[in-house]
């Protein structure tokens, strides 16, 4: 179940993990995939799930329907990666009432925003990779990863612009 790496996605040095639910019909091929967490790249997600939307896995036939939790990493090849990717820095963004940052070992696909954070750790460009349906909530998210601070990216001790996405999850209240 190898997810062939988008150009763009490698053009633009995206890389993260997925954790999705795979929905297995009787006959044991893969019918629906569900995100629980995303790679944090909306390219990436379509990626596996195109890729393993009808593929058989299963070699003998359950004869019933089947979920199976499953983690998929992409990974970028040594050459396109940094030393050290961009880092958020802890309490540097600003507060909201309604989206927070999300824990990477939460579940909840949420929204999630793309960054370029640039060499100097502040955040460029931002893009919304995945929308929760509420306009409001998608524009403070991408508000409240503009007002963050990040460690850049280095590779060799030099610094460098890199991609970064932030996933967040409505407040409960």
């Amino acid at each position: 179940m190898a997810a062939k790496y988008p150009k763009a996605a490698l053009r633009n040095r995206f890389h993260g993990n997925a954790k999705v639910l795979l929905k297995i019909d009787p006959s044991g091929k893969i019918n629906a995939v569900d995100f629980l967490r995303s790679s944090g790249w909306w390219i990436l997600d379509q990626t596996l799930a195109k890729s393993v939307i009808g593929c058989k896995i299963l070699d003998e036939a359950p004869g019933k329907e089947l979920n199976a939790a499953v983690n998929y990493i992409f990974r970028l090849d040594e050459e396109l990666r940094f030393d050290m990717d961009p880092e958020l820095i802890a309490d540097s963004c600003d507060k909201s009432d309604s989206v927070r940052i999300a824990d990477p070992t939460e579940n909840g696909l949420g929204i999630v925003v793309g960054s370029l954070v640039s060499k100097t750790g502040e955040v460029q460009r931002t893009s919304l990779e995945w929308a929760s349906g509420d306009e409001a909530l998608d524009r403070e998210s991408i508000r409240l990863v503009k007002s963050c601070k990040f460690k850049p990216a280095t590779t060799a001790g030099k610094q460098y612009n890199a991609p970064y996405s932030v996933r967040l999850l409505p407040v409960s209240k």
